[in-house]
């Protein structure tokens, strides 16, 4: 156990340098939304304003993931306890069982590649990216309810 223990606890540094550089370039996607550098083609005021402020608020969301995640993670460097918590909590066979029957691994594929589409989407038409959002939120709420079901049936 103390052996695996330290494997995480690596495991653990390396998602803390990852938080930290994935928060510097949230805070210049930040920047760079609020100051509406980012202009969509042939958009309107409107709906260029609804777009960086949908980035932005985007890459804050995230940010606040990444902040919330290394101050998690640095609590479990100092505290063993917590680090044991962690740690069982990652490795728990059960939830490792719903999250393969919900379809967790493909989940992180579709979402990030249909944000991607909202994103790039966005850039040429308002159509494109409601409508890649409208199928994002579909598939966010199949997965909830995927997980639900299986955190009852097992």
């Amino acid at each position: 156990m103390e052996n695996n223990l330290e494997r995480y606890k690596s495991v653990i540094r390396t998602q803390n340098t990852a938080f930290a550089a994935a928060l510097i370039i949230l805070v210049a996607v930040i920047t760079l939304s609020f100051c509406e550098v980012i202009k969509p083609f042939d958009a309107g005021e409107k709906y260029s304003s609804m777009y960086n402020g949908f980035i932005g608020g985007l890459a804050m969301a995230f940010g606040v993931i990444c902040i919330f995640g290394f101050i998690m993670n640095t609590k479990a460097l100092k505290n063993e306890d917590k680090l044991r918590k962690m740690y069982i909590k990652a490795n728990d066979e059960r939830m490792k069982a719903i999250s393969l029957y919900a379809g967790h691994n493909s989940y992180w594929f579709e979402v990030l590649g249909l944000l991607l589409g909202i994103i790039i989407g966005g850039l040429f038409s308002p159509v494109i990216a409601a409508a890649c959002l409208g199928c994002l939120f579909y598939v966010c709420f199949v997965r909830l309810g995927l997980k639900i079901y299986y955190s009852r049936k097992m």
